[in-house]
Order: C-alpha cells, then sequence, then structure tokens
C-alpha cells in the first residue's frame, strides 16, 4: 500500500511540473536576443525575438521585433517597414586592342615601341544602356556589444531602448540608401587589372580581355574589355528607427556599418565605418538625438585590407614578392 501511495506522488509531482511548462505567451518562433540593461530605460534587461517571412503578395522578406518583459509578457512589438527604391543604372561596355611581339606580358609594364603598342588610339563603345531597376534598400544592423552591468557579452544587438536617447521608445539602425544621379560614376568601378604602358607607367584599367596570335603582325592582339557603371545606389550612412512605427528618428551621416558598441564611464561608444575618410572610427553617441561624435580614427595598420610581407611589414601594391592580407596570402610578380 505505501509502495501504491508513492507511485501516485510521483505521478502527481510530475504532472504538476508539466503544468508548469505550459507556455505563458505567444511566441513567434523568431532568434532570441536580449537588450542589455544598460540600454534601457528603467535599467532592466528585455528579452526580444527577430523574427523574418515574405509577407503575402509581396517580392521581399519583411522583418519584425516582439519585445517581452522578465515575466514573458509581451511588451511591444513592431515591423520593419519595407523601403523600395526605384533607380537607374547605365551601363557603357568598351573594348581596345592591344598588340605584343612577345605576349603574356600584358600585365607588365609595357614600354610604347615597336614590340608592344595599342591598335586603338581609344575606347571603342560596344554598347550604352541604361536600365531600370527596383530593390528593397537597405537591412537591419547588427553588432558586437560588451556590457559591465551585468557582465554581458553579445554577437548580436539589433534592438535598443536608450542608446541613442533616454525614451521609452525601442529603436534599430538600418541602412540608408540614396539613389546616385545617372551622370555619376558608380562606386566600386571593377578596376582590377593594371596595364602599364609607358615610360611613366601610367595606368590603363580594365575587367578581362582576351587574345589570339596574328600571322599579319606576327605577334598577339589582346582585345581589352571593361564596362563602366553610372547611376545606382549608395550607402550613405544609417539610420536610427523607431520600432513603434518605423520613423527615422535620426541619420548618422557617413557612417556605413557599426562593428561594435561598449558603455565605458557613463558613455556609449560604437566603432563605426567612415564612408568620408574610408577608415573605422569611434565615436561617442550624443544622447541629445543629434547624432555622434567622432574621437578617434582607427590607425591604417589596423585597417582592414593593408598588406603586410612576410616579415611583417607594411608594403604598397606594387611590392613584388609574397604579401599578406586578412590572413590570406598573395604572391606579387
Amino acid at each position: 500500500m505505501k509502495k501504491l501511495f508513492f507511485i501516485v506522488a510521483v505521478l502527481l509531482s510530475l504532472n504538476s511540473f508539466a503544468q508548469e511548462l505550459v507556455p505563458v505567451t505567444e511566441y513567434d518562433g523568431g532568434y532570441l536576443y536580449v537588450i542589455q540593461s544598460d540600454f534601457t530605460k528603467e535599467k532592466k534587461p528585455f528579452l526580444y525575438s527577430r523574427c523574418s517571412g515574405k509577407a503575402e503578395g509581396s517580392d521581399y522578406i519583411s522583418e519584425w521585433f516582439t519585445v517581452f518583459d522578465s515575466d514573458l509578457r509581451t511588451v511591444t512589438s513592431g515591423i520593419i517597414p519595407i523601403k523600395i527604391l526605384k533607380y537607374q543604372v547605365r551601363e557603357v561596355k568598351e573594348n581596345r586592342r592591344f598588340f605584343s611581339k612577345s605576349g603574356g606580358g600584358i600585365t607588365k609594364t609595357q614600354i610604347i615601341g615597336p614590340t608592344s603598342y595599342f591598335l586603338d588610339d581609344e575606347w571603342m563603345t560596344v554598347s550604352d544602356d541604361t536600365l531600370e531597376y527596383e530593390t528593397c534598400a537597405g537591412s537591419i544592423i547588427g553588432s558586437s556589444f560588451f556590457g559591465m552591468r551585468d557582465n554581458f557579452i553579445t554577437n548580436s544587438i539589433y534592438l535598443t531602448q536608450t542608446m541613442f536617447d533616454d525614451d521609452e521608445d525601442f529603436e534599430y539602425l538600418y541602412q540608408h540608401y540614396e539613389v546616385v544621379p545617372l551622370d555619376s560614376k558608380s562606386e566600386g568601378q571593377p578596376d582590377n587589372i593594371h596595364l602599364s604602358y609607358d615610360p611613366l607607367n601610367a595606368g590603363v584599367y580594365y575587367d578581362y580581355y582576351d587574345y589570339e596570335y596574328s600571322q599579319e603582325l606576327q605577334g598577339y592582339i589582346f582585345t581589352l574589355y571593361r564596362t563602366t557603371y553610372y547611376g545606382g545606389i549608395q550607402q550613405t550612412g544609417t539610420d536610427v528607427c523607431s520600432l513603434s512605427d518605423g520613423s527615422v528618428k535620426n541619420t548618422l551621416s557617413n557612417i556605413t556599418d557599426v562593428k561594435s558598441a561598449i558603455v565605458f564611464e557613463s558613455a556609449v561608444y560604437i566603432a563605426g565605418y567612415d564612408l568620408k575618410t574610408n577608415t573605422y572610427c569611434l565615436y561617442r553617441i550624443d544622447k541629445g538625438i543629434s547624432g555622434v561624435e567622432r574621437v578617434a580614427q582607427i590607425s591604417d595598420e589596423m585597417q582592414f585590407g593593408t598588406m603586410y610581407s612576410i616579415q611583417g611589414i607594411p608594403v604598397s601594391e606594387s611590392y613584388n614578392g609574397i604579401k599578406l592580407s586578412n590572413g590570406l596570402k598573395f604572391l606579387n610578380r
């Protein structure tokens, strides 16, 4: 009888435990994150989910946040507005022929003379087209955060409450894009191969080439190809957006990426990429929502893309030999 009573007691306790695991709130199944207490009005952390999905009748992916308190009750939620930009791109394709008696020297310094020269005085336009585009311009920016109050470190912070102001609204960072005028050359023009052809080492840039042997000239004719783009869109800053209605509360001009944030001596600092200087800089956030103040420029030696010799000495692009950059090894001849 005692054994039967013990079994019944265990079953009742298990049933009670199972009842405690019943969810107390609706959950959308998104990835879970924490807003650290340094960035909240009441200095208490919030739990939030980030979810995404394609809205009915839309070709674009929508994202939304849901914020929960410590009792897992929904505090607020918001859908990130999809920002559509319509723009034009002018695409100009050109080619130009180059002769080399020896061949194979297309990427080496060439001096105009009887054995190497351009067959065409100028680039010849093959096509000049203007294309219409439409895109969802921008996305939510996430960053790493290092906080002292809760001994908290996270590699993903997307939502805050008081990082940029002291109100009760929640905000997120969103890439700010603008349409580039059609008469302006687009950023990121592919100038990946360098052909030097005169004694002053002046250069001609092109995308790719092909070649064939000419019996008439007794040498190789290289045809160089390049495409130049005008117009398009370009990221020019970062928007601080309200979760409640998606409105832009402020724009951090020229800051196109935020790598990390930290609270130090009651001040908030972010490391962001500065479009004007093309370097990462340290900014102190102005709580008056008027913007940020740049307090330091990260040394060029620390920038991504810096080339080093195998001895660890910074070298230029023209350095001949083995070069190292961002953990990758390159051989330049």
